[in-house]
């Protein structure tokens, strides 16, 4: 199995889009708008939203197709904290909190969340964004 493709607005940032390649990608969705916060969020999740999503949105990372997962994230992150705050030596807590850790986590990943994660999106770079120039100063 090949690495996952990335979009091609996510490979014109980076720098790495080659037409002779990656061709006209005309089908790709382009997905737009702003995902809304839902009201029946729990306190840890709507803490944890409020903390996440805004710069995911400036981004333009999460869009409102986004949302569902991106609420799905939230609740995971919630999970956890319950479990956290739970009796300490209880097994059924310690597997709870693994498994809200392990859900948060692939779709963290999926955000870009996690240090190495950001390092692969490069979300933000202008488009007078020259590799290159960095070595000619």
């Amino acid at each position: 199995m090949g690495r996952p493709r990335k979009p091609t607005e996510l490979l014109k940032l980076e720098g790495g889009y080659r037409a002779d390649r990656h061709g006209e990608r005309k089908m790709e969705p382009q997905p737009t708008g702003t995902p809304q916060k839902p009201d029946n969020l729990s306190e840890d999740a709507s803490r944890h939203w409020d903390e996440i999503a805004p710069g995911l949105i400036e981004t333009g990372v999460a869009t409102v197709a986004d949302g569902p997962a991106l609420v799905r994230l939230c609740q995971f992150w919630a999970e956890c904290c319950e479990a956290e705050r739970a009796e300490p030596h209880d097994r059924k807590r310690l597997l709870r909190m693994a498994a809200a850790h392990k859900e948060w986590l692939v779709l963290a990943v999926k955000f870009g969340l996690t240090p190495v994660d950001r390092a692969k999106i490069g979300v933000g770079l202008s488009e007078e964004y020259d590799p290159a120039a960095e070595f000619l100063r």
